[in-house]
């Protein structure tokens, strides 16, 4: 039996991230992959996203990925999250950058499995659940 294992959110937190692939590994996962949000946040980005290129991780771009490439000014963000994007944005390089421009919004496995950040309908659509009809 095949063991898979799927990261996410790791938001530029190194520590964190180096302890689950660690977890990672002690269970012998036969594949890992990233459903996106490698960068905002927190203190790592340029790291952390090196740490899963390093490992070649398929990934798919998240929505913190997506407005760290951007050019424009970021809108609809809580002041947290704004000052750490713009942050971000100067802390990777430009190879880094084109990175994550070509990470794909959605990847489709063996046996029609489907990873996205978002939703599999609008895979680049960042709309948050924040009440019930949203939800349904």
């Amino acid at each position: 039996m095949s063991r898979i294992a799927l990261i996410s959110d790791i938001h530029a937190n190194l520590p964190a991230l180096e302890a689950v692939m660690k977890d990672i590994e002690q269970l012998q996962c036969n594949a890992v992959y990233c459903l996106g949000d490698v960068v905002g946040y927190n203190a790592n980005p340029s790291e952390c996203l090196e740490f899963i290129r390093s490992l070649q991780i398929p990934t798919v771009r998240g929505n913190h990925d997506e407005e760290a490439i951007r050019e424009n000014n970021p809108t609809g963000m809580n002041p947290v999250a704004y000052n750490a994007l713009m942050w971000t944005r100067q802390q990777l390089s430009e190879e880094q950058k084109k990175w994550l421009r070509r990470a794909p919004f959605q990847r489709i496995l063996p046996n029609e499995i489907v990873l996205v950040h978002a939703t599999q309908d609008k895979p680049n659509s960042w709309a948050y659940v924040t009440n019930v009809d949203t939800a349904t």
